[in-house]
């Protein structure tokens, strides 16, 4: 993504509300530069991140090969820049859950500020990764996701996680679940077999407007649904560079009628939308 369409795509000119329509001009402009220089980054970073082209594993997904691994009986919390060096990290004891259980706890709980890089997340996974506000993740890979592979729980509307890079398979439901306020940045991932890509929570006791930006995603069937956002609470997603990959009917975007009562929230669309941001040439279907 250029810098002129990421702004383009956030605050679009002329073409009805920003995608950040209820956040300050001063706050806007923070949360925009803050995005702006993870992109510069990436941009910097993902060109030969460790590990992403070196002796991927079979799949569409290219895993690289562990060079260690730990079992992890506790929450890792995460405060400054934790470098895994690709060591695979996988629960036992309180963190052995694998499965779609609620409120299971995290491998890792990455406190504001914090960044994770060059980590492998084995099975089980547990509740994979929590973000208490803004967070980085740069070149993170789920060999067997759990209940989700990272969650943005942040507190703050300009709060801002990044995803660089990494990948990851065998997400029965979710992949990303946004769940505090802020803005999900995914940028240079594979994502093979699962349900949904990225999901703002339907039906949260507290709900806030969420924002995601998502580009140059490889996304490779079975696959549910890419994204999911709840349109009465000003939810939006901007998406471009996508590939899907062996399912030509894929949703791109579902768009949902939220509520705070734990109900399951109810479809309403799908498709390109104020809420849904993308047009036919940002997605490619193989």
């Amino acid at each position: 993504m250029t810098h002129r369409n990421f702004e383009e795509n956030v605050f679009p000119a002329g073409k009805g509300e920003p995608l950040l329509p209820r956040i300050s001009s001063r706050a806007r402009k923070g949360l925009y530069s803050a995005a702006l220089s993870a992109l510069t980054v990436l941009g910097m970073a993902v060109a030969a991140p460790v590990g992403h082209a070196e002796n991927p594993a079979t799949g569409a997904v290219p895993i690289p090969e562990a060079r260690g691994e730990q079992a992890v009986d506790s929450t890792i919390t995460v405060e400054g820049t934790m470098d895994g060096e690709l060591t695979r990290y996988y629960g036992k004891g309180d963190l052995g859950g694998g499965g779609q259980a609620e409120d299971q706890p995290p491998v890792f709980e990455l406190e504001d500020g914090a960044t994770l890089r060059n980590v492998i997340i084995g099975a089980p996974a547990s509740d994979g990764i929590h973000c208490l506000g803004s967070c980085t993740l740069r070149n993170v890979w789920w060999e067997d996701v759990g209940e989700d592979a990272a969650t943005l729980a942040a507190g703050s509307p300009s709060d801002l996680m990044v995803i660089d890079g990494g990948g990851a398979r065998a997400a029965e439901d979710k992949v990303f679940q946004h769940n505090g306020p802020g803005t999900m940045l995914i940028n240079d991932f594979r994502v093979e077999d699962f349900g949904t890509l990225y999901l703002s929570c339907g039906n949260c006791t507290a709900q806030y407007e969420r924002h995601a930006i998502i580009n140059d995603v490889t996304a490779t069937a079975p696959g549910g649904k890419l994204t999911g956002v709840n349109v009465n609470y000003g939810d939006s997603v901007a998406l471009s560079d996508i590939t899907v990959v062996g399912d030509s009917e894929m949703d791109i975007c579902v768009s949902y009628e939220g509520n705070e009562t734990g109900a399951e929230p109810e479809r309403i669309g799908s498709g390109p939308s104020k809420n849904c941001r993308y047009a036919p040439w940002d997605i490619d279907f193989e």
